[in-house]
C-alpha cells in the first residue's frame, strides 16, 4: 500500500518542488528568428538565381521566375548574424552581392527586398514602399563586412566567400 500512495504522491509534488526552485527565475530569453522575403523585380521579366549563405549556413542556390518570391526563414541564432546572397539572371552573368541580412543594420524580423538590375531595394514599413534601396557590394566588399564585424580572417577573401 505504501509503494502505492509513493506513485501518485509523487507525481503530484514535484510540479510544486520545481514551482519553488525557480520562482523568481526569469525565462533564458532566445534570439528571436527573422524571416527575408526576397522578391524578382527584374525588368527584363528573367528567371533571377540567387545563392544565400552565412559563415556556416549555405542556402544552396534557387531560381525564381519573375514575380515570384524566395523566402528565408530563421535566419538569426545564437552564432549567425550576417547573410549576404549573390544574383545573376541570363543577360547578365555577372555575380552582384548583397548582404540581405545584417543585425547590426536591420531591424525587422519579417524582412522584404525587390531585386533589379540596378540593385535591392528593402521595404521600408514607414512609407510602405520599396524605396531603401543599395548599390551591389562588391565581393571585396563582402569580405571587409564580414572581418570588420565578425572577426573572420578575409586575407583569402575570394576562397572564403565565392557562391558558386
Amino acid at each position: 500500500m505504501a509503494s502505492f500512495a509513493k506513485y501518485l504522491i509523487l507525481p503530484l509534488l514535484l510540479p510544486m518542488v520545481f514551482a519553488i526552485m525557480f520562482e523568481g527565475v526569469e525565462a533564458i530569453e532566445t534570439y528571436p528568428k527573422v524571416a527575408v522575403a526576397i522578391l524578382n523585380n527584374l525588368t527584363s521579366h528573367e528567371d533571377l538565381t540567387l545563392h544565400c549563405k552565412a559563415e556556416h549556413d549555405d542556402r544552396g542556390e534557387h531560381t525564381i521566375q519573375y514575380d515570384d518570391l524566395y523566402n528565408l526563414n530563421s535566419l538569426r541564432n545564437l552564432t549567425v548574424s550576417l547573410y549576404s546572397c549573390s544574383f545573376r539572371w541570363a543577360s547578365n552573368e555577372t555575380l552582384h552581392y548583397i548582404n540581405i541580412y545584417n543585425e547590426e543594420r536591420d531591424t525587422c524580423y519579417d524582412c522584404y527586398w525587390m531585386i533589379r538590375e540596378g540593385g535591392p531595394c528593402a521595404f521600408n514599413f514607414d512609407t510602405a514602399s520599396y524605396d531603401n534601396c543599395h548599390a551591389w557590394n562588391s565581393n571585396l566588399q563582402y569580405a571587409k563586412t564580414l572581418t570588420s564585424n565578425h572577426g573572420v580572417d578575409a586575407s583569402n577573401a575570394n576562397a572564403s566567400i565565392e557562391f558558386d
